[in-house]
């Protein structure tokens, strides 16, 4: 089931007709000839909405693979993201001796880019050949394969370009169960829409670095608790926190989104305790009610807890309610307790090079470090996919 064929003596790709060129040529029964074996065809509409050409008696010396809605419907998105990044796009083109035979090949000036579609399972060596096969002719290889596709699956630190689909929905396995097509593309660390990924691959914003960049900031969040048991009332709490981040991603710019905390006691350190203080007097306007944290014993159970009381009426709060909210932004004795971070007093910022082969993503071009020989030849040895 090609996208493309000769219809009337002339190459048509189906998917790229409007609906309404698309009845005007089916109305004049054209003459079709699939390309992968010079059999006649005939023109259909795939139960997910593709324009496609069918075999109307499919020839035993036929090489080509019958595809389904699903991989009709990938190829058609690989081939739109791929003329609107700018490229010539074409689909089910073959090598100079039928080594192999891309689903969608972008080209540009002496570049050229196989995007494969793998749904069917086949062992990851034999995509690794066929990735080889490419190489041989000099055309970069880009693998974007389905759940259970590749079995096993590719190795942790493969530099060959090979990235599971994903879908959007809530739950991917009802997704996947109701045969709906998947949409989405993960890349190292990011997930993104199909067609934004290929337009990122083509436009050289990843990179296959055998390092990470890894910047770290740690600081002092002061939070709002809500709300004392006792009186009613809300009080500020504050805990050392850290926020890191990879690539050429940004750290969070108000300091706490997708902190981790330390625990609780590293909290009632001195030197933590001082510059809390040192804060609280230098920004009056906040109006900040501050409890300090340290031993105090529990009345009802005769146990000494190292946590905080209420700033307004003293009342002891367990710190397991605390470590609770820290780690799992919920507390198991009352849905009531909630911690709000209200900001973060900058301690310390550093950056590290670790051992981590991955693709890095950077818009500009900002990468973390030079990526290593590929194991398919030079491939990617100079830079980026291309």
């Amino acid at each position: 089931m090609p996208l493309s064929a000769n219809v009337n003596g002339e190459r048509q790709i189906a998917s790229l007709l409007d609906s309404s060129e698309w009845e005007e040529l089916r109305a004049k029964k054209p003459v079709i000839e699939l390309s992968c074996c010079r059999s006649r065809g005939f023109m259909r509409v795939s139960k997910l909405g593709t324009q496609h050409f069918v075999h109307a008696r499919r020839s035993d010396t036929c090489t080509s693979e019958p595809e389904s809605a699903e991989h009709l419907l990938l190829k058609s998105i690989i081939l739109r993201a791929v003329r609107e990044a700018g490229w010539n796009g074409d689909v089910e083109v073959c090598g100079p001796d039928g080594a192999w035979r891309a689903d969608v090949m972008a080209a540009k000036g002496n570049l050229r880019v196989a995007f494969e579609v793998q749904l069917s399972a086949i062992p990851f060596s034999e995509l690794a050949a066929r990735q080889q096969a490419y190489a041989d002719d000099d055309v970069r290889g880009c693998w974007f394969y389905g759940y259970g596709a590749l079995n096993p699956p590719p190795p942790p630190k493969t530099d060959i370009p090979v990235f599971p689909l994903g879908f959007s929905a809530e739950n991917p396995f009802a997704a996947l169960k109701q045969g709906v097509p998947p949409n989405q593309i993960r890349i190292g660390s990011r997930q993104m829409l199909l067609p934004e990924a290929v337009s990122a691959l083509l436009n050289r914003h990843f990179r296959w670095c055998t390092k990470q960049r890894v910047v770290t900031t740690q600081g002092i969040t002061i939070f709002q608790f809500h709300e004392c048991w006792a009186c009613h009332r809300d009080f500020h709490v504050f805990c050392p926190t850290k926020s890191s981040a990879t690539c050429d991603d940004q750290l969070p710019v108000n300091g706490f989104e997708n902190c981790v905390a330390s625990p609780l006691k590293e909290a009632g350190a001195p030197w933590i305790v001082r510059r809390v203080q040192q804060y609280v007097a230098a920004h009056p306007e906040m109006d900040l009610t501050v409890s300090y944290p340290g031993w105090h014993l529990a009345q009802s159970s005769r146990r000494k807890h190292f946590t905080f009381c209420c700033f307004h009426c003293g009342a002891l709060i367990a710190s397991e309610i605390f470590e609770q909210l820290l780690e799992d932004n919920e507390c198991m004795q009352s849905p009531d307790y909630f911690l709000g971070p209200i900001m973060t007093i900058p301690l310390r910022t550093k950056q590290d090079l670790i051992d981590a082969p991955h693709w890095c993503y950077s818009t500009v071009h900002r990468f973390c470090h030079e990526p290593m020989r590929s194991s398919t030849g030079d491939m990617l040895a100079t830079a980026h996919l291309l």
